[in-house]
């Protein structure tokens, strides 16, 4: 009987133990995502509204190339294709705050970027 009762509590502590080591490795994850992907959102934490600076969509929109998407920023279309140093980014207020919408096809792909 001291036997089954020692193999017991050696399970049950055991059983313990990896709870607790499955519960942090979660947390850490959730935390680890949140932290590096501002674009990833939890179902179990209510979404707040995501906006970047004007500063952030002229920093986008020199870098369109890399991005490979049209962008378009207060109705103004700005094409993959342009040459961002010809470009004329003048009419973006640095200090707005921009919400960004993407737009996807049936695959998933980003196809365009909007900020209004």
């Amino acid at each position: 009987m001291s036997v089954a009762t020692l193999i017991f509590i050696t399970a049950l502590t055991i059983f313990l133990f990896f709870f607790k080591t499955v519960a942090d490795t979660n947390e850490l994850t959730y935390n680890m995502t949140s932290q590096s992907d501002k674009s990833i959102t939890s179902t179990l934490k209510i979404p707040t509204a995501y906006t970047v600076s004007g500063a952030e969509v002229k920093q986008s929109i020199y870098k369109i190339n890399d991005i490979g998407v049209d962008m378009v920023v207060d109705g103004v279309t700005y094409y993959k294709t342009l040459d961002p140093t010809e470009v004329n980014v003048s009419g973006i207020n640095v200090d707005r705050n921009y919400t960004p919408t993407y737009v996807r096809d049936t695959k998933g792909d980003l196809t365009l970027l909007r900020f209004d």
